[in-house]
C-alpha cells in the first residue's frame, strides 16, 4: 500500500505481538524470535509475490559438517546470511481503517477515504540478506559417487531429478545446466556419474573401432558402435550401457551441428538414412587430438 507523503498513519500493536527486547544484564536465554525480516533482491521478489515457490536449503563446504545456508529460487541460489542488529526492528502490515475517519476529518486524507493504518505484529533480532551462490557442484558429486558408471557392484541406484533438487543447494534451471554440462548422463530415469577415466577409456575404444572399421567419421551408426564399445571393454554394459551414456563420452570429440553433419547425396544409402539421435557425426581433427594426447601420457617404454 503506497503513502502519500505527510499523511498520518495510525499505527497499533496486534493482539498476539510478543516483545523480543532483553536487557543487555539479562543472562537468561534470549526470548524465542518467530519472525525474521528476509531481504530480496527485486527480481525476486516480484517471483515471490507472483506465486513462485523458494526453498533453504543446505550448502555444502562448512568446516565440521554443519553446511551452510542457501536460499534457491526457481532460477538462481543465494548464499544466506544473519546480520544482528541492536536497535528494534518492527514488522507491520499497512491496510486501511474504516473506523478510522481522524485523518480524513482533519484534511490530511480526502473526505470519503478509509485513513491507512499499520498493524505491528512481530519484532526481530536481525535480518537476512542473500548474495548470488553458485551451484554447489561438490554435493551433485559427491550425491552420484556411489552409483558412478564402470563399477563391478553397486548397490545404488542414482537419484532422480526431483531426488536431485531435494538433496543439492540450486535452483531446478541451474541444476538442469549443470547435469547437461558436466560427467552425468541420466540412464532409466536416474543420473549416474560419468568418472574421467571412464571416459577417456571409451573414447579411445570408440575412436579406435571407427578408424579399424573404416567408418565414415561424421556419419556413423551409434547403435552399431555401441555394441562393440560394449564388447571391447570390461563390464562394457555396465559401462556403457545406452547411446546417451555413449554421447556424453564422445562429446569431447563430437561435430559442431550443422558444420557437414546433415546427409548428403555422397553418403551411402545404409549412412544416409541415419538421422536423430541414431547418426553421430565426429570430428576428425578432434580424434586425432585425442589420439595424439593419449599417446603423450603413455609411459615411455625401455
Amino acid at each position: 500500500m503506497a503513502l502519500a507523503e505527510g499523511q498520518p498513519v495510525s499505527v497499533f500493536y496486534a493482539p498476539d505481538f510478543a516483545g523480543t527486547d532483553q536487557d543487555v544484564k539479562d543472562l537468561q536465554a534470549p526470548k524465542e524470535t518467530r519472525w525474521c525480516l528476509l531481504e530480496l533482491p527485486k527480481e525476486q521478489l516480484e517471483q515471490l509475490e507472483a506465486g513462485q515457490t523458494f526453498r533453504f536449503q543446505e550448502l555444502s563446504g562448512a568446516k565440521g559438517g554443519a553446511g551452510f545456508a542457501a536460499l534457491c529460487t526457481n532460477n538462481a541460489t543465494f548464499a544466506v546470511e544473519f546480520l544482528e542488529n541492536s536497535n528494534t526492528i518492527l514488522l507491520g502490515k499497512m491496510d486501511s481503517d474504516e473506523s478510522n475517519a481522524d485523518a480524513a476529518s482533519s484534511g490530511a486524507a480526502p473526505a470519503g477515504t478509509a485513513a491507512p493504518r499499520c498493524t505491528i505484529f512481530a519484532q526481530c533480532r536481525g535480518q537476512l540478506i542473500v548474495k548470488p551462490e553458485k551451484v554447489d557442484t561438490n554435493k551433485v558429486r559427491e550425491v552420484l559417487a556411489p552409483s558412478a558408471l564402470g563399477q563391478a557392484q553397486s548397490s545404488a541406484q542414482g537419484l532422480s531429478t526431483a531426488a536431485l533438487e531435494y538433496e543439492v543447494a540450486a535452483s531446478p534451471v541451474e541444476l538442469q545446466q549443470l547435469l547437461k554440462v558436466g560427467p552425468y548422463v541420466e540412464v532409466e530415469g536416474v543420473w549416474r556419474l560419468l568418472p574421467a577415466p571412464l571416459e577417456r577409456e571409451i573414447l579411445d575404444a570408440a575412436i579406435t573401432i571407427v578408424t579399424a572399421m573404416g567408418w565414415s567419421h561424421d556419419a556413423v551408426d551409434g547403435e552399431e558402435l555401441l555394441r562393440e564399445v560394449q564388447n571391447n571393454l570390461d563390464r562394457g554394459e555396465a559401462s556403457v550401457p545406452t547411446l546417451a551414456v555413449l554421447r556424453k563420452a564422445l562429446a569431447s570429440v563430437m561435430a559442431v551441428a550443422g558444420e557437414g553433419t546433415a546427409p548428403t547425396e555422397q553418403d551411402s544409402p545404409a549412412t544416409a538414412s541415419l538421422a536423430g539421435e541414431q547418426r553421430l557425426a565426429l570430428d576428425k581433427g578432434k580424434m586425432d587430438l585425442f589420439r595424439a594426447l593419449h599417446l603423450l601420457r603413455e609411459p615411455a617404454q625401455k
